[in-house]
Parts: C-alpha cells; structure tokens; sequence
C-alpha cells in the first residue's frame, strides 16, 4: 500500500504519522545527527519502512541536489525498496525519471520543499555485484539486512562516497548468526552503545524486539519465536541482539522467575518482608559508569528465595545509603560483593560495618574466584529448579540473553567467555553469581567462613570514610555517578 506523500505534505518536519510509530521517528531524528546510525532489530519492527520517510526528511532539508544509496543482499531486495519507493513518491507527484535495468537502478526526484531535488540509487550487496556502483558521490548511504551484506560492500564501496559530501550512514537489519556481515555489523553496533568503552561519539546504535512495532501481528512473532531451534537464534531474530557460538546460559527461565506477587517502590521490589526465622544471603553488584548496581537478597534455605532487588544509580555515596537500608532491613545477611574498580573502594566501606558477613569477591580466570565457574555455580540453581526469582522483566531479560561465548581468535586465553549481548547490561545476573557463593545445595559451592585475610577491626566511621573520601578528591563526581 503506498504512502501517503501527498498528506506527509512533503514538509521538512512532517507530523508524526509519518514516521509510522514513535520508535521509527526516534530513528530518523538520530540519523539527522549523527554520522552513523546502526540499528539491530527483531523481525517485523518495521526497519525497512523507514527508508522513504528518511530520504524525505533529510532530501527536503538539503540545500544541493541530494544524493542517496540504498543497498541490500541481492538485487531483488534492492529492486522490492525501488519499486516501493517509486509508486510511493509517483503518488506524490514528485518523480522526474527513474531507471532499473540491472545495476543501474535509480529514481531522481523534482525539486520541492525549497530543494533542488533527489536522486536515489538502488544497489545490491552481493558480492559479485556491488563493486560496479563505485565513483558516486552521496549524501547518505543506507546497508539494509546488514548480517546478510559483506563488509566490503560497505567499506570498500559505499564509505568511501562519502568523502566529498561528508556524507552519513545507516546500517540497520535483525543479526542472522549464519550471515556473511554478522561479525562487522555487531562491531559496528557497539561502536554506538551508550557507556560501551569502544563507543565511537559519532556513532549512535538502537535495540528493539519484534514487540515494539504496535502494528506488527503478535501471533506471527510468538509463533516464530517458539518455532526458533535455539535461544541464541530467537535472541537475534526476535530481540534483535548478538548471540552467538555457545548460545544463552541460563534455562528453565519460565519456572524460575515464578515469583509475580511482590511490592514494587522506587528501586526496590520486595517479594517477602524479613523474617527473624529466616536466614538471608546478599549478592551485591556494582555499576561502572553507565550501569546499574544491583541488590539481590535471598533465603538461605533449600530453595531460595529472591526476596529483595534493588536497582539503584547515581553518585555511590547516594547508592549506599540505599543498600544499606535493605541490608538492614534483612538483618545484616551474609553479603557477597564484587571488589572490581568502585567495589575496591565500597566493598571496604562494607567490611568495616558488617565484619566477617561481608566477604568479596574478584572475578578472575582460575583461582577461588575464577568468573567461568562462578557462572557455573549459578546455572546449577535453575538447571536444577533450585531458586525462585522475581518476575521482573528486566531482570528476566538479563539473565534470557546472558550469552557463552568463544574467545576471539589470536586471545591467548582459551575456552569460553560469557557475557551480555553488545548493548545490554549483566548486573542482576553478576549479583546473583556472588550471592551463589554462600547458597546452600550447590554441589559445586565449596564456601567456608574462613577468609584469605581477617577483615580490619571495626574502628573506622565507614560514613565519615565516605565522605573524607570525596573531598579529598579520589571521588570525582560525574554526570553518571561516581569514578575513582
């Protein structure tokens, strides 16, 4: 069904309809100002259909005769956007000629909107193909179904377009494990995650399920999702996420996220008041710059119980009054803390007022600690149905998409990695590995008491601690939080 240009008006901010949802609008404005937009999506979200709308958003500002590029796996993708485009801007009124004969596939626009008008090219990715539309010059060059497109197609042919223009970029698709561009477009994807430490300033990546798109048929995704042959396809086909090699970790996550009637304030969810007959095991999760921390507290009995998460951000000194206000509230539990970059310093603050209960943790690769089998331990609690979690759909989210992965070629580490997808965050899971430790019925879980050093004497104001620290500038407040 054709657009309706002639309602769109053609206007270089057109009402919001035209960008089909919120989602799609959010996508054109971020490619007017960025260099380079990536966005990794589920099926069905509507990626493609955006493609018009940015060629008239970005065409009707430009004060030269603009010049644009789509590219796709094969000729008949490529052919299908310029057959679409071309019946929706003739609706319009405003096509001048077009052209589709082999590669040689255009349409050029007339002036409007105070423009000097638009021509759009229409290329295939295949990589036989693609080298024959080499010496343009383009304001904007758009990768469809990336995963499916070789990277040459985008580095050798169409960047290099850009020189004369300063010309931007779209590079947007669903990650298929199998294709020939899945390696460059997630490395491209986490050049524009947010608090990434690779992040490029100039590149900026979304993320969105199949669910996002409001007119998409709900039934048709479930239906896919089910018939999926793994978590790791459903993950990139559906959630629009980088999974690969080993695939998710953790399962049975219908059964174990079970627990749906609990009280949600601020950033706490709490599933069970504290009892004094109970015992309680914490595992606590620092957020670096750009993440959360995270709080979980649990049952020490034989199937645990999540009974308090807590997801906090900000300054640290902000955090710990919130953390210590639910240990407390559970009575000073047995609590499991990471000791990595702010936990070196917070995890002491939480040694000095809670003693011998306070036991930290460094991941590491071997040893006591080592991350692999810390993840090991945790997965043993749902492998065995032996944990009931709270059902909160973006702790349930992290622990879905958690991924194992094969360490990259040429690491002089061998074996596997896990972590989250590009762009997703680990922190609820990371704590639940610490509070894994002092679990009971583990087999795996060999945890004692007994610590490498005796925790320093209680003498030390921890809240003073604090507070010297900050001024005395090995705190430096930032926009996001604290760094040391």
């Amino acid at each position: 069904m054709a657009l309706p240009i002639l309602e769109i008006g053609l206007s270089a901010t057109p009402h919001s309809g035209a960008h089909g949802y919120p989602g799609q609008k959010q996508w054109i404005d971020a490619c007017l100002r960025y260099r380079t937009v990536v966005i990794a999506v589920g099926r069905q979200v509507g990626k493609s259909s955006l493609v018009p709308f940015l060629f008239l958003e970005e065409g009707g500002r430009a004060k030269t005769l603009y010049t644009a590029a789509y590219m796709s796996q094969g000729h008949p993708q490529s052919e299908t956007m310029y057959e679409r485009i071309l019946q929706d801007y003739d609706s319009g009124k405003i096509v001048m000629r077009s052209k589709n004969k082999g590669q040689d596939r255009w349409i050029e626009t007339i002036p409007f909107n105070g423009n000097k008008g638009m021509r759009l090219y229409f290329w295939s990715g295949d990589p036989e193909a693609h080298p024959a539309a080499h010496g343009k010059s383009l304001h904007r060059g758009i990768i469809d179904e990336a995963s499916l497109v070789p990277e040459e197609a985008y580095t050798g042919t169409m960047r290099p377009m850009f020189n004369a223009t300063q010309g931007r970029s779209l590079i947007l698709g669903s990650p298929y494990p199998a294709g020939m561009g899945f390696s460059w477009f997630e490395r491209f994807f986490i050049r524009g995650c947010v608090g990434h430490e690779l992040r490029d300033p100039n590149y900026l990546s979304f993320n969105a399920p199949s669910e996002s798109n409001p007119y998409a048929d709900m039934q048709i995704i479930n239906d896919g999702r089910r018939d999926c042959g793994s978590r790791e396809l459903e993950g990139c086909l559906y959630d629009g996420r980088f999974m690969r090699d080993l695939g998710s970790v953790f399962p049975n996550l219908k059964t174990i996220f079970c627990l749906k009637d609990f009280e949600h304030t601020g950033d706490t969810w709490i599933a069970e008041a504290p009892r004094l007959d109970r015992g309680y095991v914490a595992g606590l999760d620092f957020g670096s710059l750009h993440d959360s921390t995270v709080l979980g507290i649990y049952t020490n009995d034989a199937q645990p119980k999540q009974v308090l998460l807590l997801r906090v951000r900000g300054s640290y000194l902000e955090q710990m009054k919130e953390i210590v206000r639910c240990l407390d509230m559970y009575g000073k539990p047995l609590i499991f803390v990471e000791g990595r970059e702010g936990g070196m310093v917070l995890s002491e603050m939480l040694r000095q007022k809670y003693g011998e209960a306070c036991r930290v943790i460094r991941w590491s690769s071997g040893g006591r600690y080592d991350k692999a089998n810390s993840v090991v331990r945790a997965v043993d609690f749902f492998q065995s149905n032996a944990v009931q979690m709270i059902d909160v759909p973006w702790q349930k989210d992290e622990f879905r998409l958690f991924s194992k992965r094969l360490r990259k070629k040429g690491n002089p580490a061998s074996g596997v990695t896990y972590e989250a997808p590009p762009g997703m965050h680990d922190d609820a899971v990371a704590s639940f590995c610490y509070a894994a430790f002092g679990l009971p019925l583990v087999p795996r879980n060999e945890f004692t008491l007994e610590d490498d050093k005796t925790p320093k004497p209680l003498t030390t104001d921890w809240w003073a601690m604090c507070r010297e620290t900050q001024k005395s500038g090995r705190v430096q407040q930032g926009a996001s939080g604290m760094t040391f």
